[in-house]
């Protein structure tokens, strides 16, 4: 087994030859590898050899006895980052080293003294790729006898030091340190502070390790004490990750009190206070292949609970403390205070078959792309519930892919929503729908086009869909103080690989239009806007090449301004895993059930 030397040159040229979620105008949580990438005298790193023959290596496994497995992690960038961050980060123990073999056994379906099926071998490397600390991953067959093979497994790390902020213009709010591989175990630890401006200084942390216990599960643990707030959270689950998985389970428990940003078209921004809980224990199992189509089913139960408590009344936030707002009758006693428990069944079909492309959301990154189709829903009955009716709630997500590496089409979509028998209506409805196109003419263009549409309506909580989120948002508005009840988002970006600075970054350049619009809905201050358009350029990076989390800087200049005359955006995240993520004006809405943790394929 090695760890943490440098990788063969052909695992290298894997990442350059064929040569991802945080982000804030003017202030982003980022890995340093973003500076470093930047950095035209990064060392190249040391060129070694492999140490198989070309005659005994085989491409496929075709059934044959695994004999043994070879694990081999290397460290992703050059000496001189590894250099710098041991100075910076020695005193704390947080030292680079290489993926451990244990982390990745976690996620390999193949085992020794068993028959290597392609399958196996396939879906083991997929396994490996989508994890946030891996930038790419192969699994190679070696001849060793007659009916025999041993496989060499071969990683390189993503740069995994996070460092991120924010600004008010010279001065410094906010802090993020961390690392999302911590001593090569598979662990994301990081820590931030906030200024409190008048109010208590803010601190938080968060702990994830996956492959926890030498297996395919995530367990995460974290916190936050705000300004004017906090959080805990915690989570334990062992998501569909591959359909050859016989069971997946979910354990999560959450705690909130803050207060929620509500914006006006007139006037500053007014706050109310929520205080909200849930919980949730789910287990679902595979239950066998559908007819001769592929498909498989899963089937599973969930127990749910949730509590939400907002204030009767707002309150404006001000250097000298919280001033009350009252005579807002848009929110004034809008709120009731609401608590469920449920028990529901999860049932859910999913036929795929995955496609291994490149630069369709990295620069050059390899990412697994589903073709097929994914369907699941939840139906959950009130077994009590604090205002003494009756409902059932619904929880769906439907996922189709179709394509190859030069064009490819996937949707998503959600929803969620109460069914009031007594009332006669729907409450809590969240729903979503993004989809994207891919046109690849070269391998150094890309096109990508997409829609997104978000709605929420009779929502339990104070929530706002805004041309100013960063998740989904439009570029160029971030200012804006427009809101509404449903939202839509359509983006249009030609993409181009570039040679710049050095060799062990990927480059490129990419011109984009966003247009969107914004309908009022039930929520509180909600506007019609007109159609909303800008333009803009965009500067693209990766390190090192071949990595999946991409470092962008975006200029983008409105059609039509609705306050900020244009906006810069600096943003880092592996935009690879972009088709699970909502908004995060959106992703606040919804309830506690785990459809999506359950059902999901990729660990999110």
């Amino acid at each position: 087994m090695g760890i943490g030397a440098s990788p063969p040159k052909k695992l290298r040229e894997l990442g350059s030859s064929a040569r991802t979620r945080q982000e804030a105008t003017l202030g982003v949580r980022f890995p340093a590898a973003l500076l470093i990438a930047m950095l035209p005298l990064a060392q190249v790193l040391a060129q070694g050899t492999t140490s198989t023959s070309s005659t005994s290596l085989r491409t496929t496994c075709n059934g044959e006895l695994i004999t043994k497995i070879e694990i081999h992690s290397y460290l992703a960038g050059s000496s001189f980052a590894a250099d710098a961050w041991t100075a910076a980060t020695g005193f704390a123990g947080m030292h680079s080293t290489a993926t451990r073999p244990e982390v990745i056994r976690a996620y390999l379906r193949v085992a020794e003294g068993t028959p290597c099926t392609e399958l196996d071998r396939t879906e083991s490397e997929r396994l490996l790729r989508a994890q946030r600390f891996i930038s790419s991953a192969t699994i190679r067959p070696i001849e060793d006898g007659p009916g025999n093979v041993r496989l060499v497994v071969e990683t390189v790390d993503e740069i995994p030091f996070l460092v991120g902020g924010s600004f008010q213009g010279a001065k410094l709010e906010s802090l993020l340190l961390g690392t999302e591989n911590f001593g090569g175990r598979g662990i994301t630890l990081e820590l931030s502070e906030q200024q409190g401006n008048g109010y208590r200084t803010g601190f938080g942390g968060d702990f994830v390790k996956y492959g926890a216990f030498g297996r395919p599960l995530t367990l995460a643990v974290g916190g936050e004490l705000d300004p004017l707030g906090d959080a805990l959270r915690f989570e334990f689950s062992k998501p569909f990750l591959t359909e050859q998985q016989p069971n997946g389970f979910h354990i999560g428990a959450s705690e909130l009190n803050n207060y929620f940003d509500l914006k006006r078209p007139i006037g500053d921004d007014v706050f109310l206070n929520v205080r909200r809980s849930s919980y949730d224990v789910g287990v679902g199992t595979r239950v066998g292949q559908i007819g001769h189509t592929g498909a498989i089913g899963v089937l599973g139960g969930l127990l749910v609970g949730e509590a939400v408590n907002t204030a009767s009344e707002a309150v404006f936030m001000t250097d000298s403390g919280l001033i009350a707002a009252p005579g807002l009758p848009e929110v004034d006693n809008r709120y009731q205070t609401f608590s469920v428990v449920r028990v529901g069944v999860y049932g859910g079909i999913r036929n795929l078959k995955f496609t291994t492309v490149r630069g369709f959301d990295a620069v050059t990154a390899a990412q697994d792309v589903g073709n097929g189709l994914q369907f699941g829903l939840f139906v959950g009955p009130s077994i009590w519930e604090s205002q003494h009716t009756s409902d059932y709630f619904l929880s769906g997500e439907f996922y189709s892919g179709i394509g190859n590496p030069s064009s490819f089409f996937e949707m998503r979509i959600t929803g969620e929503g109460r069914a009031d028998r007594q009332n006669q209506r729907w409450d809590g409805v969240v729903s979503y729908g993004k989809f994207v196109w891919y046109v690849k003419p070269s391998f150094v263009e890309t096109w990508v086009t997409s829609l997104e549409i978000s709605g929420i309506q009779h929502l339990e909580l104070p929530v706002q869909l805004s041309f100013g989120d960063h998740e989904g948002g439009l570029w160029g508005f971030p200012s804006s103080q427009t809101v509404g009840g449903q939202r839509a988002v359509f983006r249009v970006e030609k993409r181009r690989i570039i040679p710049l600075f050095t060799k062990k970054a990927d480059w490129a350049v990419a011109l984009f239009a966003d247009a969107g619009k914004i309908w009022s809905g039930d929520v509180p201050f909600g506007q019609t806007s007109p159609v909303r358009a800008a333009a803009g350029v965009s500067l693209l990076s990766a390190y090192p090449a071949g990595g999946k989390r991409t470092y962008r800087v975006d200029l983008a200049i409105p059609v039509n301004p609705d306050g900020a005359k244009f906006e810069i955006r600096f943003s880092s995240s592996d935009e690879t895993r972009s088709i699970w993520r909502q908004p995060n004006d959106l992703a606040v809405a919804h309830s506690a059930a785990v459809l999506q943790n359950l059902g999901s394929w990729t660990p999110r």
